[in-house]
């Protein structure tokens, strides 16, 4: 059996600021500021991101509007929304990642909890707790996190191989 190893650049995006008042959770939208948030996201992805091959976004009203807004169009990139990504748990965020096999670039839109703690689970595998660089005390509305993994067997994601390349609150 060959052990092919390849990186995964994964970014990880919180929606914009959303509404706080509205019937329903799910259909909650962006506020203006979080329109701007995405937007403002929109521009740093187009300068730091080459090449994105793959987007996973949550279903729910606010994050695909966050997608909308950042007008990363061009990236040309696959787009999946995932109806798990809403209300999920860091093993559901991992369970999405190890889905696509082979993919080197990836941005996932959701939700905290999960993705605050998902980065957690990536620092505090990568680095004992006094040498982790950033302690991502929060992840608040439209923070990105960029992530290096290390990905083998197509499917197996290494969590102790990851490295936080940048965080933007």
């Amino acid at each position: 059996m060959t052990h092919e190893t390849y990186t995964l650049n994964l970014y990880l995006l919180r929606h914009g600021k959303a509404v706080e008042d509205f019937a329903n959770d799910f259909d909650r939208p962006l506020t203006p500021r979080g329109r701007e948030q995405a937007k403002e996201k929109g521009q740093l992805l187009k300068k730091i991101v080459r090449s994105l091959n793959l987007i996973v976004c949550s279903p729910s009203s606010r994050t695909r509007e966050t997608l909308d807004y950042l007008n990363i169009n061009h990236f040309q990139s696959r787009v999946y929304f995932f109806k798990e990504l809403y209300l999920a748990t860091s093993d559901d965020l991992i369970k999405s990642i190890q889905n696509f096999k082979n993919t080197n670039s990836m941005l996932i839109i959701g939700h905290n909890p999960a993705l605050h703690c998902l980065s957690h689970l990536f620092l505090s595998s990568s680095y004992s707790s006094s040498e982790n660089p950033t302690k991502l005390t929060s992840f608040p509305t439209a923070a990105l996190a960029h992530f290096s993994l290390n990905i083998q067997n197509c499917h197996e994601l290494n969590i102790r191989q990851s490295n936080l390349i940048a965080f933007y609150p």
